[in-house]
């Protein structure tokens, strides 16, 4: 398995009820397949270890670091996920996520990623609690990367 390095260009659009927030970001990171499935690897800007793991028709996100979640993400299914903040199960929060559009491509230079879902939360922490009952918003996230070029050894240009 060889990764190979990448720029990624994380665009995101939140929306909840009239209020909307966007946000635009560019990191370094590494991809990679292994068994049919493609791995974008990179640090996020809140000092958290973010993996996307794509699948044929599935997504799955994991952050690792000072806020621990991951969501999985099916075209119009309803899937879950888990926030927690710090290593602990303290303000841990359970996550239903409604997927409208999923797709991704790649190539040997590059790739996208495009998803739009809403995301919901139970309103109480109770066992019994609905977890739709709480809208978090709806989100659209946009997410590009190409392929940066080994670096040549000094002399060899």
């Amino acid at each position: 398995m060889s990764r190979h390095p990448v720029c990624i260009s994380v665009s995101s659009v939140q929306e909840d009820g009239g209020l909307r927030e966007n946000t635009r970001r560019e990191h370094r990171g590494t991809w990679h397949e292994r068994e049919g499935v493609a791995y974008l690897l990179y640090d996020d800007d809140e000092g958290c270890a973010t993996t996307l793991r794509l699948g044929r028709d599935e997504v799955r996100l994991y952050r690792r670091g000072a806020l621990n979640s991951w969501q999985d993400f099916r075209q119009g299914e309803w899937t879950g996920g888990l926030y927690a903040l710090g290593a602990g199960r303290q303000g841990e929060m359970v996550l239903r996520v409604m997927t409208h559009e999923l797709a991704w491509t790649a190539t040997a230079h590059g790739g996208q990623l495009t998803l739009v879902y809403d995301l919901f939360t139970a309103a109480s922490a109770a066992a019994d609690a609905d977890p739709t009952a709480l809208s978090l918003g709806r989100f659209t996230l946009d997410l590009a990367w190409t392929a940066q070029p080994l670096p040549t050894p000094e002399g060899n240009a």
